[in-house]
């Protein structure tokens, strides 16, 4: 937490910039997902698809920097529909916080791209994915 505070200072990426809000009900965190400019999401371990914040940030549409997953995740494309920082390389994810903060049409690119990533997480799609795998099997049965 203080290397993050001091790596953002470093970047002058104080209040009103960044913000730690602490715990939010789900209405509370649709409203600050929302009004933010970009979602960082640094995860020690990587990103992927069990982390709830960073699928409702991709669903809403928002530019969101984060960690490069350990496994890839196919529709995931570094500076296309989000920014993929190195693991471990704190230094790595403040330039891609920087870049899309400074750099409007990187920011406008981001948040045009993962507007079209809703689709991966819309539980009608999901279930008919589901439905249409399991047809498939019982069909070859």
């Amino acid at each position: 937490y203080e290397e993050i505070l001091a790596q953002a200072s470093n970047l002058n990426l104080n209040a009103p910039w960044l913000q730690w809000t602490g715990d939010l009900s789900e209405t509370e965190l649709i409203h600050a997902i929302l009004a933010a400019d970009v979602i960082a999401l640094p995860f020690k371990e990587g990103a992927n698809l069990r982390r709830s914040t960073l699928i409702m940030a991709l669903s809403l549409g928002r530019p969101v920097v984060t960690t490069e997953p350990q496994t890839p995740i196919p529709f995931l494309e570094s500076g296309h529909n989000i920014m993929l920082a190195r693991r471990d390389d704190q230094a790595d994810f403040a330039r891609q916080l920087a870049l899309i903060l400074r750099y409007e049409p990187t920011l406008q690119r981001l948040e045009r791209n993962a507007a079209t990533l809703k689709q991966h997480f819309d539980w009608d799609v999901i279930a008919g994915q589901y439905v249409a795998a399991y047809e498939g099997v019982r069909g070859k049965g």
